[in-house]
This record gives structure tokens, C-alpha cells and sequence, in this order.
């Protein structure tokens, strides 16, 4: 998958900025939760997780029960609070 602003794919776009390109995800991926999917198991197989949660949609678009479990799971293998993912 890309960002569809630009040639860059997400590995390269990526690579050196995790945080910067999670902040962009809902103005670029914005309903498209293929896009958002594809995205945030891109940062979980790059050990990034945590720098995307904070942007992951919880309303819409509706993500699939996995990416959700996924995001608990992160939570409680790390020992974070899970509530504030909840409050968005």
C-alpha cells in the first residue's frame, strides 16, 4: 500500500519517520479502512505499533476485530492503560 500523495511507498516513506507519517494516516487514509489496515500491521511487523494507536480510528471508519485485538494485546504485553485507546 501507499500514501496516494506521492510515489512514496510506506517503507520508504516510513522508514525514518514513524511518528511524522502516523500523524498524517487520517488525513491521507481518511474512511478507507483497507488503507488504515494495511497501515497499522505495516507498523506492528516494524515493532511501531505504539507510534500509530494514538491515530487508529475506534468509530470510523470501523476497523476489523483483529487490528482492534491486535492494539489490546500491544496494551497489555506492554503494560499500558488501555482506557485512553478506548476514549477516542
Amino acid at each position: 500500500p501507499t500514501f496516494h500523495a506521492g510515489p512514496h511507498t510506506h517503507s520508504h516513506f516510513v522508514a525514518a519517520e514513524y511518528e511524522k507519517a502516523a500523524q498524517l494516516c487520517p488525513k491521507v487514509l481518511g474512511q478507507d479502512s483497507k488503507s488504515w489496515e494495511d497501515w497499522i500491521f505495516f507498523y506492528a511487523q516494524s515493532n511501531r505499533l505504539q507510534a500509530i494507536i494514538p491515530y487508529i480510528p475506534t468509530k470510523s471508519p470501523r476497523l476489523s476485530r483483529t487490528v482492534y485485538e491486535m492494539v489490546i494485546a500491544h496494551f497489555i504485553n506492554h503494560d499500558l492503560d488501555v482506557s485512553h485507546f478506548y476514549a477516542s
